[in-house]
């Protein structure tokens, strides 16, 4: 016999003495307690042995420390902080529930996999899984880890987030807004993503992946809505919005009024999470240019053959140097004659501003862009750390949408290289001056090879992750 019982004053009985069997499963409701409990106390009598205990309910999340919200971000699909997976499409080799579990797990056993679909890839049609956050709260940016999914991991993966009160939202529920478009997931390794939409309250995260495959983790970093209830309070820098519209007379891309609209409405300018430098989430920018130290974790697109008589490993066609020709219209074009620049930037280091948090960050006031030609960075080693990378795309009238602002916190083992058009930051050097090789093509005329826009005003705030 076992029982769930009081022995001081201050437990209380959830399960009175009750008889058990041999070799067998034995499941109990449970009287409901006044409030949440911390510990259960199991007894038997007289004595015996109980191969297993499981006690099924809701976790709450945890109370802060402080009666002051801290503006650090917490995991909010995390199960320990009182997330759980409501739903998924499919569990055929691992179930949805793993994903929010502790750590990166030991093998593919711990992670959610869903059976193969041949034929699907392309369709537009994968697997979901939906994830209650802990509580309602601003997801910023999220960590997809496929750790260990070295064959089977997704192609592409989509975020969709919802505020609802259903336990389960359903999939045709108009509410549901797309915070992470498809993007193209590797192997074996952790995917950061900054979402769009971060002053939203969520309840409900749906991944997407397409068209099957295996994930281990879903991380969901933001801060409870209950702390802030007023979103500006994690970004109380005044609205740059009636400065944008000024430079160079310049009228900003479709989804930029969008972004300054709401910063105007907000009265705060974007504050930016600085996230790890991973190939995938810099596709649409540029090229990531690294080694994998772990083979298994390469982009499939990366071809590695051992060199030097075995003694080294060399991976080929990291990323291309482009020269696009500038269009007819523009005058003189058919004179310019760009010639590779292989040079060197010497960065002196540049570190933030320090918050309560003790987290540096960096404002953001100008922006440049090389047209017509690719440009590279890649450290050489001379004293330098960790460097940070700011860029965005053109709108549809050639100016920086800052919709698609990201920042990207690099380290000495890699390098970048940027798409021709695409707008970026000079670089930040952050722990000792840098070296850094650049290749880039340039004509000898100004306006053709560097184009800079300078705002005359904060338009983000950059902060370590």
């Amino acid at each position: 016999m076992l029982t769930l019982e009081p022995a001081w004053p201050q437990w209380t009985e959830l399960l009175p003495i009750t008889p058990l069997g041999p070799a067998q499963p034995h499941l109990f409701q449970l009287a409901s307690p006044s409030g949440p409990v911390t510990h259960l106390k199991l007894t038997m009598h007289p004595d015996g042995g109980i191969g297993r205990f499981r006690a099924y309910g809701k976790v709450l999340p945890a109370p802060p420390s402080s009666s002051e919200p801290t503006d650090a971000p917490v995991d909010l699909a995390f199960v320990l902080n009182g997330a759980t997976v409501v739903g998924e499409s499919d569990q055929h080799f691992g179930r949805g529930g793993n994903l929010i579990l502790p750590g990166r797990g030991k093998d593919m056993g711990d992670g959610w996999e869903t059976k193969r679909s041949r034929g699907r890839l392309g369709t537009g049609t994968g697997d979901w899984v939906v994830i209650r956050l802990a509580e309602p709260g601003y997801v910023e940016w999220v960590d997809l880890d496929t750790n260990h999914f070295v064959g089977n991991f997704p192609n592409t993966a989509s975020l969709s987030a919802i505020s609802s009160t259903e336990a389960l939202p359903s999939q045709d529920d108009q509410g549901w807004t797309e915070v992470l478009a498809e993007t193209r997931m590797g192997p074996h390794r952790q995917h950061f993503f900054q979402l769009s939409h971060p002053a939203r309250v969520w309840t409900h995260l749906r991944l997407n992946i397409f068209p099957d495959g295996g994930v281990k983790r879903v991380r969901a970093y933001g801060r409870p809505a209950c702390q802030f209830p007023n979103y500006t309070a994690l970004a109380p820098l005044p609205s740059p919005a009636t400065f944008l519209a000024k430079v160079k007379g310049a009228v900003l891309s479709s989804a930029g009024p969008s972004a300054s609209a709401s910063a105007s409405s907000s009265g705060s300018v974007p504050k930016l999470p600085a996230l790890a430098l991973t190939p995938d989430a810099f596709s649409a920018y540029g090229s990531v240019i690294q080694s994998y130290p772990d083979h298994r974790s390469a982009r499939k697109d990366v071809v590695i053959k051992p060199v030097n008589f075995g003694t080294a490993f060399k991976f080929n066609h990291l990323s291309s140097v482009t020269w696009v020709p500038p269009p007819v219209t523009l005058a003189g074009a058919a004179e310019l004659r760009p010639e590779v620049n292989f040079c060197v930037f010497r960065c002196d280091a540049q570190p933030g501003v320090k918050g309560p948090s003790g987290k540096e960050s960096w404002e953001v006031k100008v922006l440049e862009r090389h047209e017509f030609s690719s440009q590279a960075f890649v450290p050489m080693g001379a004293g330098g750390g960790r460097f940070l990378v700011l860029v965005a795309l053109s709108g549809s009238d050639g100016q920086p949408d800052l919709a698609t602002l990201r920042a990207f916190m690099a380290t000495s083992a890699q390098g970048i290289s940027y798409h021709p058009n695409v707008w970026h930051h000079p670089l930040i050097a952050l722990d000792a001056t840098t070296d850094f090789a650049c290749v880039v093509h340039e004509t000898g005329v100004a306006k053709v090879d560097c184009e800079i826009v300078e705002f005359g005003r904060t338009v983000a705030v950059v902060e370590e992750a």
